[in-house]
């Protein structure tokens, strides 16, 4: 069952993209208001469940949602205009059946305000271009302690990984993925050349950058 949510309103409706089930941002919001004093509709979901159509007056998102303030979940569907996103996970995941680009490509069409700004989400689909972002708010810094960034050496091709001079243990990154995906910690150059050539069975760009411990509290 659809409910459609398109009529003039005086709610703002914002859709908070946070596939955690645990993670309610209907109580979060619950009780808030506008400075204006209109009220908050908010629908939770993850990119896995949302479908977005842009047409020339309006944009349009249909959603199961993992909740909604009105009570609906999956395998429910809500269709809502978007006022504002809020965004806590990556739209793209680590397989074809987790790449959800087109969404926010059209998010971005409709230029749906956000936070984090879309914007830094189409950076963040590939690994090397949010790197070359860093590396440039780095040098727009007065100095490197002002931002500072972990060494990072990048290759386009996996065959020139061998060539590594910062030290051991390092940590290779393989690819776009987050949250650990593709991730291999490296203890000598012999275990680098392993990787190398295993590596050299697909085409993925891969970085390199020491390995920093945690930080104990």
């Amino acid at each position: 069952m659809t409910s459609i949510s398109l009529a003039a309103k005086s709610n703002v409706t914002v859709v908070v993209f946070d596939g955690n089930a645990t993670h309610d941002w209907i109580a979060l919001f619950s009780g808030q208001k506008l400075s204006d004093g209109r009220c908050i509709d908010v629908v939770q979901c993850s990119w896995n469940d949302i479908a977005v159509s842009l047409y020339p007056s309006r944009c349009l998102c249909t959603i199961a949602p993992i909740r909604e303030s009105a009570g609906k979940k999956k395998p429910d569907t809500v269709t809502v205009k978007p006022d504002f996103l809020v965004i806590r996970n990556q739209p793209r995941g680590p397989s074809p059946a987790t790449d959800n680009r087109n969404a926010l490509f059209a998010l971005v069409a409709a230029g749906v305000p956000a936070v984090n700004s879309l914007q830094s989400c189409v950076l963040d689909l590939e690994r090397a271009s949010m790197v070359g972002e860093m590396l440039r708010l780095q040098r727009l810094a007065p100095s490197p302690a002002h931002f500072p960034v972990i060494p990072i050496s990048f290759y386009s091709h996996c065959m020139r990984m061998p060539m590594y001079d910062s030290g051991f243990p390092a940590i290779l990154k393989v690819s776009h993925a987050h949250a650990g995906m593709g991730k291999v910690k490296i203890a000598s150059s012999e275990g680098l050349h392993d990787c190398a050539t295993v590596l050299a069975l697909h085409a993925d760009y891969a970085n390199l950058e020491p390995c920093v411990p945690p930080f104990l509290h």
